[in-house]
């Protein structure tokens, strides 16, 4: 039973020793960990300059691409960055107040993935529709990736 309990104690040291590295870290007020908010904002908005770039080949008749990032209080996805591309609103004909949305849904887990995409059709008669989900396969999904990774 002793030598039971001496390789039991002797298998959790290293873990003592990670956790007290890791309390004297915070306790000396050191740098945040890498993946904190502020790096994950910074990739958000390097991912949207990608996606600025490529919008012409990855979307048909972009008009606009609107953008947020925000903490969450959620454990699973602590960051949530939206997209919202709005195409085709009534260049060609101005009396055709119709636009496509597609909304995208990223969470950051060390990287941005798209967890969701939408795809709506707004018409200036009517509310926003509820949409209808875009495979995560889809290509145009796999490009907005792309520009995340």
């Amino acid at each position: 039973m002793r030598e039971r309990s001496i390789v039991l104690a002797a298998l959790m040291v290293p873990f003592a020793i990670q956790i007290h590295a890791g309390i004297l870290d915070w306790l000396k007020g050191s740098s945040p960990a890498k993946d904190s908010s502020a790096d994950a904002i910074s990739s958000f908005q390097a991912g949207i300059g990608r996606l600025e770039e490529r919008k012409a080949q990855i979307f048909e008749k972009v008009g606009t691409i609107r953008y947020d990032v925000q903490k969450t209080n959620s454990l699973l996805s602590p960051m949530l960055g939206i997209i919202r591309v709005e195409s085709n609103r009534g260049e060609d004909d101005p009396r055709l107040a119709v636009a496509f949305i597609t909304e995208f849904e990223l969470v950051y887990d060390g990287k941005w993935v798209v967890k969701k995409c939408l795809v709506k059709v707004w018409d200036s008669n009517s509310a926003d529709s509820p949409g209808s989900a875009l495979s995560l396969t889809n290509p145009q999904v796999q490009q907005v990736q792309a520009c995340f990774n």
